[in-house]
């Protein structure tokens, strides 16, 4: 059925008549046959690998399978001989540690598959705890929380070393032509890397968010243990605010504000409170911006001003001048005037 999908993908498509091959997977996922959950996991991993499917449910059904202590205890109870077979526990763990980092350095869209697969996981969890005999101890979910941030941060900085020694071996095969092409371009590739982009999201962020939104709905239904686990991984989240986008801020922060009025245990509240504070830290930010471009706009609007009144000064002084010039040639007409008339009565005297 796993090679039918690979040349049909219409069979991984969820359609009124038929339920889609992915849906039954991760049924069969949850079942409690060890040897069947082996084998829809190994499918699973081959699908999500190739790129067949992105989806949450069935990537969040394959972590809470790596963590499954049912399936650990297995192991032990196989011989050598069976470790190779299809169906074997052990064959299964060595495939999904694996698959994990594997899957999540195959790009973007694999990385925010892994992040919105948090939240499905963390109920997935929930319906195995309400499970006959099931035990707290056994699903430790903070740790899986804090595996699947391990497997995007290792990968965004291994894409980033991997980037540098791209960058400077191109640059080695430059200075052999040209030192100067050289030269240049080092200089604009460190400042590519070292130019922070405020725009891009941060996996942080993100996986704090997918948390925060399943305490929201699940808060009461929750043991006090788990939510304290919880708790305390989600507060000891490092988010850079600089360099994490708005957008994402907002919504973590509005999540977090509902979240600590929701609980009201004073221990989960302790452990919120250094992420709840470097959250705070941005109103602040923002009132400073605010008062600043403020004060800004005042300084322009006196700068403005001052430089309005000295113009109708000028103008005012360029007006007085033109009228005192026009009046100059009308006083000296005037003037010259006056003496013809004087020396035409001089003459008219003689005369007579």
């Amino acid at each position: 059925i796993c090679d039918l999908s690979f040349l049909f993908s219409e069979m991984l498509d969820e359609s009124q008549d038929s339920v889609s091959f992915v849906h039954l997977l991760v049924d069969l996922l949850s079942t409690s046959k060890p040897a069947v959950v082996a084998v829809a996991a190994e499918t699973a991993s081959k699908l999500l690998f190739a790129g067949r499917t992105l989806d949450k449910s069935l990537l969040a059904q394959l972590v809470v399978t790596y963590f499954d202590q049912d399936m650990a205890s297995l192991e032990n109870n196989e011989e050598d001989h069976d470790v190779v077979d299809i169906g074997s526990p052990v064959r299964m763990q060595q495939l999904l540690s694996l698959f994990f980092p594997a899957y999540a350095m195959r790009g973007t869209n694999c990385k925010s598959a892994l992040v919105s697969c948090i939240e499905p996981m963390l109920h997935a969890v929930m319906e195995r705890l309400n499970e006959k005999g099931a035990k707290v101890s056994d699903w430790p979910m903070a740790r899986m929380v804090e595996y699947v941030e391990s497997l995007l941060e290792c990968t965004s900085s291994a894409a980033a070393s991997n980037n540098h020694d791209t960058t400077k071996e191109s640059s080695c095969v430059d200075a052999n032509n040209n030192k100067e092409e050289e030269e240049t371009n080092t200089n604009s590739s460190q400042d590519k890397d070292e130019s922070p982009n405020p725009q891009e999201p941060s996996y942080e962020a993100l996986v704090a968010i997918q948390v925060s939104q399943f305490l929201l709905k699940r808060n009461e239904s929750i043991k006090t243990t788990l939510v304290r686990q919880l708790c305390k991984a989600l507060g000891s989240t490092r988010i850079d605010t600089e360099t994490t986008d708005s957008t994402t801020l907002l919504k973590l922060k509005t999540n977090m504000d509902e979240l600590a009025m929701s609980i009201s245990d004073s221990t989960c509240l302790r452990s919120l409170k250094p992420l709840m504070e470097s959250l705070d830290s941005l109103d602040a930010d923002d009132e400073c911006d605010d008062e600043s471009t403020e004060t800004e706009g005042e300084s322009e609007d006196e700068s403005s001003q001052a430089e309005a009144l000295e113009a109708i000064a000028i103008a005012e002084v360029a007006s007085t001048k033109t009228t005192e010039k026009e009046n100059e040639p009308n006083e000296k007409v005037h003037g010259k005037g006056s003496s013809k008339s004087s020396r035409g009565r001089r003459r008219l005297a003689s005369m007579n």
